[in-house]
């Protein structure tokens, strides 16, 4: 999720981005030019970064799946993921002047898919834009040794796909020390265990099947994995250990022989949706390693199936996570196709009504409702402005607000007591004990995770967003959060609306807007949205579930 700010900062570089030839291939640890996918790069600060990537239609490894039971062909997950650890890799040698030489750990990855149709095999090759935000530096001796990056991969500007992981690196020469004794064990032989058969791990060719000897016995369900070293498709240089994005397919290949052992569902019926892996110590080349099921831990969320997995070598744990995969079929994409952008209002639709929000603040601080409202309209009416507007626009601080609010109850009503309300801090104690509206999260949560593309669209205040958005708790489920505070412009005013439609890249007619104030709503559709107005969750829901599934 980026805010709006963020967003023009992103597009003034987007346009620098080239796709006409691939980036220096020492960047990414590639010997192979052609195994180099990202294109171009741009700073747009010091943790912000954008690049750009060309997809390829056909790779012997990453692209080797068959179609899809719903007649499609989508690019490969593992493609997706490759591209985030190039992006990872080149990023610290290109930005943060970490020598070529240096190794590098990866400790864990989160990657989910946004938008798969958006992701489907076309006659061009897909040329996707991808957002990097770095985080949580680590420092070592006050060196700069690892971080977090967070990065989203768009389409047309859609987001289709993010990963968050972290990683850190070392000096060569303390690798060495550390792998020493590794590096001198042989490698396994690995001829006398049976690969799975490539159709039910969703594979083509036999040599991407990585896992075999697979065996169900007591609800556990295990494969061993197969390190095939001389393939370079899979194995573009040598390695002292076995890859994250090894594991992470070997994961994928059991997660799916699970699924039919349990679900009885053929792997072209499924694609990776989410992944969530913590990579606890070196999976070693020298030691059989097998992935591990519990059938019985396997659950199912709509079209979503979780699978529980480890990866364990020498009886210890070295990989631990979970496998999301998506179940797809003609009749989802008959529903409705995921291009509309879906904005939900945040004031009486993610919280409580602000009836209700005002009733709390009286039992808080004593002031009546209908004071406190009128001294809102009284600070506003002086600057010829709706009643929110000067905080929702960032006109004034929310302590330039709050200490007009006390001179403006102090002149109109002076008998009210207003030593209890902070009101140069009104939004700590405004949403002190205030929850969410858990239907509507839950409402925004499982679209994402169906493939529609959801935001947020709300009038808000600068000093207030820490205390609404950790309430929700929606930042890594929507793709924009578009704030009046930093737009300086807030419904029902067409220019906020026109706005959104620029960060999300839609036209007013793919937008549908669900908010609890009638003007709003009129507002939106007279600019060609279509409108939702939140009566309760029972009512928008059904309305909701009409529209995206085309139901009367």
């Amino acid at each position: 999720m980026e805010n709006v700010h963020m967003d023009y900062v992103y597009q003034s570089q987007e346009n620098k981005l080239s796709f006409d030839g691939s980036l220096d291939r020492r960047y990414v640890h590639r010997q192979a030019i052609n195994e180099v996918f990202i294109t171009d790069s741009q700073q747009v600060d010091s943790n912000h970064f954008i690049f750009s990537a060309m997809l390829p239609k056909s790779h012997m490894y990453f692209n080797d799946l068959p179609e899809l039971t719903d007649g499609h062909r989508c690019y490969d997950a593992m493609l997706l993921l490759e591209v985030f650890r190039q992006i990872s890799i080149y990023v610290t040698h290109k930005y943060y002047d970490v020598p070529l030489s240096a190794k590098f750990i990866f400790n864990n990855a989160e990657f989910k898919i946004l938008n798969y149709p958006l992701l489907e095999v076309m006659q061009k090759p897909l040329q996707p834009v991808i957002k990097v935000t770095i985080t949580n530096r680590k420092y070592r001796k006050k060196i700069l040794a690892g971080y977090t990056l967070e990065m989203t991969l768009l389409i047309n500007n859609a987001a289709c796909a993010q990963k968050k992981m972290g990683i850190g690196w070392m000096d060569d020469t303390v690798w060495k020390k550390i792998r020493a004794k590794n590096e001198s064990q042989p490698s396994l032989n690995y001829n006398d265990i049976k690969p799975a058969d490539c159709a039910s791990v969703g594979r083509i060719f036999p040599r991407n099947v990585v896992i075999g000897d697979a065996r169900a016995k007591d609800n556990i369900f295990s494969a061993t994995l197969i390190v095939d070293q001389s393939y370079s498709s899979i194995f573009d240089h040598p390695l002292d250990h076995i890859p994250g994005m090894f594991i992470i397919e070997a994961c994928r290949q059991t997660a799916l022989l699970a699924v039919r052992a349990c679900k009885a569902l053929p792997a072209n019926q499924l694609l990776l949706y989410n992944c969530n892996m913590s990579f606890q110590q070196f999976c070693e080349l020298s030691s059989p390693a097998k992935c591990i099921v519990s059938l019985r831990e396997i659950t199912l969320t709509g079209t979503l199936i979780h699978v529980p997995i480890s990866v364990l070598q020498n009886d210890i744990i070295n990989t631990v996570g979970t496998i999301t995969l998506k179940v797809v079929n003609a009749t989802e994409r008959g529903h409705k196709e995921k291009t509309d952008f879906y904005w939900f209002d945040f004031g009486g639709v993610l919280s409580p009504p602000i009836s209700s929000l005002f009733d709390l603040y009286y039992e808080k601080t004593g002031i009546p409702v209908s004071q406190l409202q009128a001294a809102m309209k009284s600070v506003a009416d002086d600057m010829n402005l709706p009643m929110l507007a000067p905080i929702e626009n960032a006109i004034l601080t929310e302590q330039e607000w709050g200490s007009r609010l006390r001179e403006t109850m102090a002149r109109l009503f002076p008998e009210t007591d207003t030593r209890r309300a902070q009101l140069e801090h009104f939004g700590q104690q405004w949403f002190a004990h205030v929850t969410a509206n858990a239907a509507m999260v839950k409402q925004i949560t499982d679209m994402r995770d169906a493939g529609y593309r959801v935001g947020i669209l709300t009038n808000n205040v600068i000093e207030w967003r820490s205390y609404w958005q950790s309430m929700v708790g929606l930042n890594d489920v929507v793709e924009h959060i578009v704030d009046s505070c930093e737009a300086r412009c807030r419904k029902p005013d067409p220019s906020f609306f026109a706005l959104a439609e620029q960060v999300a890249g839609v036209t007013p007619e793919q937008c549908v807007l669900i908010d609890d104030l009638a003007e709003n709503c009129l507002a939106a559709e007279k600019r060609g949205w279509r409108a939702i107005q939140f009566l309760n969750n029972d009512d928008c829901l059904n309305k909701l579930h009409a529209l995206t599934y085309g139901e009367e």
